[in-house]
């Protein structure tokens, strides 16, 4: 949200008892001013506008003014009890003092004083603790209702060079780069498509906005401006952010009610399934994204990715094919337990029957989601399959029963922006031309480096 000059003057002068607009002011219908709590401080937030997070730990924001129109705050620095949004942010205008602009209209920020605070005069500087107040219907629509998805910096940016300079020269040199840096864009990463389509979901629902993604990064928050100043430049709708100065990031996925985490870090992704969490390894992709094409397509393989690997570890254990699809047969009416990212699937299953009402409905409207499956089962082992789709009351818009052919034939046809799969066997063929996550889960992955 950009607000005039001569708006913020009017709120300044307004929260000063000096109101030349009166009650029409921006003050008067945008902000409030609230008390923080000392244990207030942590993460949530929704858009506003153009400014980036430095040092949620400080309770720490930077703002920038440009042009005509000051820059709000991006990201709020914490909560109060009340659930509020909040932010300190420390500006500095013309008309409220004597000394000249700073080239460029930089804002310092400073740590966020925990008191209640007027807006009020202090040399040359102006401070005030603000609430961008959240519309309606998104305050009806909590965390625990969203559908979240939580990504590091590196899925959805692609910063390998910086994290080439980090393994060679240290976390010091990186850092260094990422401030020399700070207004280079990154290039879009491995994830980044997908995240783009699964935000559009939201067209579904404008006044909900039930689709979320949050960052999940081990950057220290400084280092992060880079990664918010990235999303805004692309258009990105993600305002919520967790930058934890190399502490692992997968623990958090609870916090914000995340149904899947997509990291680079291989080691970080085998862990965090280890323990039950449903995360992916994205693997490197030259693949280039079709910018005008809206759908998004995402493909799962089954066993061991949406289901457990009961199967797997009967094949393993028989080592025959015919008695492994006898064992499926006798049991084609038991369905298989979920498996990591079956919780994944349901909540995207509800997109997908909206989606295929909304084309009904509309003939020419063109599908905003597809959902495939591409598996290694074959007749008479697709009953199972289907007899546990059946009972969860979900449904894929293709399914590929490849029977041992390589999954690399149909992927390059179908051209999902992200493929599921539990084994690299099946995912080293296609990763270069397809966008690709391991999900180290089950035998499959026993003794896997």
């Amino acid at each position: 949200m950009d607000t005039s000059k001569n708006q913020f003057a009017a709120a300044g002068a307004d929260a000063l008892g000096e109101a030349e607009d009166g009650p029409e002011s921006f003050a008067a219908q945008h902000l409030q001013i609230v008390e923080i709590e000392d244990d207030a401080f942590g993460a949530g937030t929704e858009k506003v506008a153009a400014v980036s997070f430095e040092q949620a730990r400080r309770g720490v924001v930077e703002a920038a003014l440009g042009g005509d129109h000051f820059g709000m705050f991006q990201l709020p620095v914490g909560k109060n009890q009340h659930g509020d949004l909040l932010s300190t942010i420390h500006y500095n205008y013309p008309s409220f003092r004597r000394d000249p602009q700073p080239a460029g209209g930089n804002i310092r920020a400073t740590p966020a004083p925990r008191k209640r605070l007027a807006v009020q005069r202090e040399a040359s500087t102006m401070s005030c603790v603000c609430v961008e107040k959240e519309p309606e219907s998104r305050m009806s629509y909590p965390i625990e209702k969203k559908f979240v998805v939580a990504v590091s910096s590196t899925v959805l940016f692609d910063l390998s060079h910086e994290h080439a300079l980090y393994l060679e020269k240290g976390l010091e040199e990186f850092r260094r780069y990422q401030h020399e840096h700070r207004h280079d864009v990154p290039k879009p990463g491995v994830g980044f498509p997908f995240i783009r389509r699964l935000l559009m979901l939201n067209r579904m629902y404008p006044e909900e906005h039930p689709v979320e993604v949050v960052i999940l990064s081990r950057y220290h928050a400084d280092d992060g401006m880079r990664v918010m100043d990235a999303v805004r430049e692309y258009g990105l709708d993600i305002t919520r952010a967790f930058f934890m100065a190399g502490r692992k990031p997968y623990p958090f996925m609870e916090s914000v009610n995340a149904s899947l985490y997509l990291s680079t870090n291989a080691e970080q992704v085998k862990e965090a399934v280890s323990l039950g969490y449903p995360a992916g390894h994205v693997l490197p992709c030259a693949a280039v994204d079709d910018e005008q094409d809206p759908q998004l397509r995402i493909a799962f393989d089954f066993d061991g990715v949406l289901v457990d690997d009961e199967a797997e570890k009967v094949y393993k254990k028989m080592g025959d094919l015919e008695q492994f699809r006898q064992y499926e047969l006798e049991n084609r009416d038991r369905p298989l337990k979920a498996g990591p990212l079956m919780p994944l699937l349901q909540q995207l299953s509800y997109f997908q029957q909206m989606d295929i009402r909304r084309a009904q409905d509309d003939s020419g409207r063109k599908r905003l989601l597809r959902i495939s499956i591409v598996t290694a089962r074959g007749a008479p082992a697709h009953e199972r399959l289907n007899t546990t789709l059946s009972a969860l009351g979900l449904e894929a818009d293709e399914v590929f029963l490849m029977g041992g052919i390589e999954k690399k034939r149909v992927l390059d046809i179908l051209k999902p922006h992200l493929f599921f799969d539990d084994q690299l066997v099946h995912l080293a063929p296609v990763a270069a031309s397809t966008p690709s996550v391991h999900v180290p889960f089950g035998v499959a992955n026993t003794g896997a480096g």
